[in-house]
């Protein structure tokens, strides 16, 4: 196997691996009551529509810096509120 096709499998890999974990916390989180909880994964899991989302009008303002910071801490904060050890 040729590293192209190397790097084509890997690639596959872990884009399996990030569905599945995907669907995970969708599902440990479906019933969360709390607006942000949803609003935070779906413009997570919207980034992976995209094959370019980096340039992507609808999605590219969560991979500014800001918004990355700003998604990953309402991520956070949903995952600490769901074990009780919200700060």
């Amino acid at each position: 196997m040729d590293t192209e096709d190397s790097s084509a499998v890997t690639y596959n890999q872990l884009l399996q691996e990030t569905l599945n974990y995907g669907k995970e916390i969708q599902n440990e989180f479906r019933e969360d009551p709390c607006r942000e909880v949803q609003k935070a994964l779906e413009e997570a899991f919207s980034l992976m529509a995209y094959s370019d989302p980096l340039h992507a009008k609808e999605v590219s303002h969560l991979l500014d810096p800001s918004g990355r910071v700003l998604l990953a801490e309402e991520v956070n904060s949903a995952i600490l509120r769901k074990f009780g050890t919200h700060p």
